[in-house]
Order: structure tokens, then C-alpha cells, then sequence
């Protein structure tokens, strides 16, 4: 029974950042799409593997700032930055640690 807890709150803790990660994609997405129509005249018509041109465009800009993101976050700033960041935000929260020192724990790395 305490191997089936175990798993149970692993895997909520697991879940719980993604999806909050899922909603906030979702949510930048849909704002895109609504500042996208006044020119959505503009794209091209119709629909392209059943996603329309709207969506497309929409979906650009999110990739490519997560791009951006992600090679920000591999730079020398980047690292410094999200290491303050976990300092003066991130410590704050309650069960921060404990979820972070299970992910060092999993993956044998600090960073």
C-alpha cells in the first residue's frame, strides 16, 4: 500500500507541472489567435492537415519564443538568472525543495 501511495503522489507530482505548463500554453495560444484575427483576411484560406491558417500562424510565434526561451535558459545569463530566480521565488514556495531534490535524485544532476 505504501509503494502504491508512493506512486500516486509521484505522479501528481509529475502532472501537476505539466499540466499547468499545458494551460498556460494553451492560454498564450488562444490570445494569439484573437489578436491574429483582424488580419486573418490576410492568410491564406482554408484549412492545411485540418488546422486552420489562424492557427498556424498563431502556433509560430509560441514555438518560436519557446525556442528563444530555451536557448536563453542554456546561456551563461540564462543560468544565472533562473538560479536567482529558484533563490529569491522558487524557495518560497512549499514543497518546492522536496519536489526538487527528488528531481536531483532522479536525474543524478543539480542543474
Amino acid at each position: 500500500m505504501k509503494r502504491l501511495r508512493d506512486l500516486l503522489v509521484d505522479g501528481v507530482l509529475l502532472a501537476l507541472p505539466l499540466g499547468v505548463a499545458a494551460y498556460l500554453l494553451y492560454t498564450v495560444f488562444i490570445q494569439l489567435k484573437k489578436l491574429l484575427v483582424p488580419i486573418a483576411h490576410l492568410l491564406p484560406a482554408g484549412h492545411f492537415f485540418r488546422i486552420a491558417a489562424v492557427e498556424i500562424a498563431a502556433i509560430l510565434p509560441l514555438l518560436l519564443a519557446l525556442v528563444a526561451l530555451g536557448a536563453f535558459a542554456r546561456s551563461a545569463l540564462g543560468r544565472r538568472v533562473g538560479k536567482s530566480l529558484e533563490k529569491v521565488l522558487m524557495s518560497k514556495f512549499p514543497g518546492y525543495q522536496m519536489i526538487r531534490s527528488m528531481a536531483v535524485d532522479f536525474t543524478g544532476s543539480e542543474d
